[in-house]
């Protein structure tokens, strides 16, 4: 699998909502095609872990823990298109990726403080 990592930022729902990460990135199929998609992904955290608390647990650790990654297709998204099984990519397939982007974003921003 092929993953390229093009931007994270850090937001919450609201003043005191539940913060999130959203990762834009691009994927390439391992088909005979070798299609690129560009995706985005948004992964949901619970207000009390930080991201340096984030280790590298399998996922169904995280799932336990309350971190839920989403994966939709930007271009198809674009086009109004958010259907199951229409837009639907598995964010477990991407959710280490999109960990590895906000480590890297966090440790990019020096004194990082959340929102």
């Amino acid at each position: 699998m092929e993953v390229e990592i093009e931007k994270v930022e850090h937001h919450r729902n609201g003043v005191g909502g539940v913060p999130f990460y959203v990762a834009t990135f691009r994927f390439r199929e391992e088909a005979p095609d070798g299609k690129w998609h560009r995706l985005v992904g948004i992964t949901f955290n619970q207000p009390d872990f930080e991201p340096d608390d984030w280790g590298d647990p399998e996922w169904g650790e995280e799932f336990e823990k309350g971190i839920y990654t989403a994966v939709l297709d930007i271009d198809m998204l674009a086009k109004g298109h958010i259907g199951f099984g229409h837009n639907s990519w598995r964010g477990d397939s991407f959710h280490k990726f999109i960990q590895d982007g906000i480590r890297q974003l966090n440790k990019e921003i020096k004194g990082y403080q959340r929102n």
